[in-house]
């Protein structure tokens, strides 16, 4: 798609209408968050990507899918980096035992890109927890405990709480926990390797496809979620960072106000707690918990006040 000339180039907080994803193991937090029945597991953000993709509320934009809106002004909305995702992920159950690919085996084999992840966990119920690797340590014995059946008991499980933040490289064996919201941000993504569903079925009754052969082609058992506490009282400022393949995510904290300058990269921007406004040279934008917005890289410095906490990824 080339520029729109009935539109201005896409500029500013632009919040985003999610894409509702109902899934076998999803909760109804997030649903009620839009005013729907759920279950609703997956809700995609801040998305491009055609398996889920987000589209603008309100402006000159509204209506208007963002791959559309990327498509109208690469430059001005990427400036040369990388897209970033944002979505939310809500468990009733325990998703699958699941693995990403790195860049090149996605791009060689799937067509898409690899998948790093960064979790900020907005709920979760008492004694919740995430798998986080695995204590194989080769691809041969974390095979052998998926055939013969012993695989649960090689996955190592940590807990986790409101205000967590995780670290989800591709190649690393994970699962969300049941009873655990969290805010996802990442690699303009959806390739999903299952080594183990708990013999969950589909809508027509179907067992849920593995992928356990991919799986393994891309697995690093030894690699490990990092998990960083932030807590959960509002603070001022940044309250952490994380560099990761395509994208910095970022846990910010608006308590009164505060200017936030992306640097020339595109950003998602979820709120993950509070409510607020975003300002830009030509508009604002009111936001509340579980909104969430995309920032054209060409947008420069967005002026903040809260209260509210943000959890934002910039392209690298």
């Amino acid at each position: 798609m080339t520029a729109d000339v009935n539109r201005p180039v896409p500029r500013g907080v632009l919040v985003q209408e999610p894409c509702l994803v109902r899934t076998v193991w999803g909760a109804a937090r997030v649903a009620a968050a839009r005013g729907i029945e759920g279950p609703v597991g997956t809700s995609w953000e801040v998305s491009r990507h055609p398996h889920g993709e987000s589209r603008v509320v309100v402006g000159p934009w509204a209506g208007v899918g963002l791959g559309a809106v990327v498509d109208a002004d690469p430059a001005g909305c990427l400036g040369g980096h990388a897209m970033v995702r944002g979505a939310f992920l809500d468990a009733a159950e325990a998703l699958s035992v699941q693995v990403h690919p790195q860049e090149d085996y996605a791009r060689t084999h799937e067509g898409d890109h690899g998948k790093t992840e960064t979790w900020y966990v907005v709920e979760a119920e008492p004694g919740a927890t995430i798998v986080a690797g695995t204590s194989a340590s080769s691809v041969e014995e974390l095979k052998a405990a998926v055939e013969d059946g012993s695989l649960d008991a090689l996955l190592v499980r940590v807990p986790v709480s409101a205000g967590d933040v995780v670290h989800v490289p591709a190649g690393t064996l994970h699962a969300l926990g049941a009873g655990v919201l969290a805010a996802e941000l990442g690699s303009d993504s959806d390739v999903t390797y299952r080594f183990f569903d708990y013999g969950r079925t589909d809508a027509s009754g179907a067992p849920r496809e593995l992928h356990v052969e991919q799986g393994l082609a891309v697995v690093d058992p030894t690699s490990r979620p990092q998990v960083v506490g932030c807590g959960t009282g509002l603070g001022s400022g940044m309250r952490a960072s994380v560099s990761a393949d395509g994208y910095e995510a970022l846990v910010l904290d608006v308590s009164r106000g505060l200017t936030w300058d992306p640097q020339g990269r595109p950003a998602a921007v979820m709120v993950v707690e509070g409510y607020g406004t975003a300002s830009w040279k030509g508009g604002t934008a009111e936001l509340a918990t579980f909104e969430s917005a995309f920032v054209p890289a060409a947008t420069g410095p967005v002026s903040l006040t809260g209260p509210m906490r943000l959890f934002c990824a910039v392209g690298a």
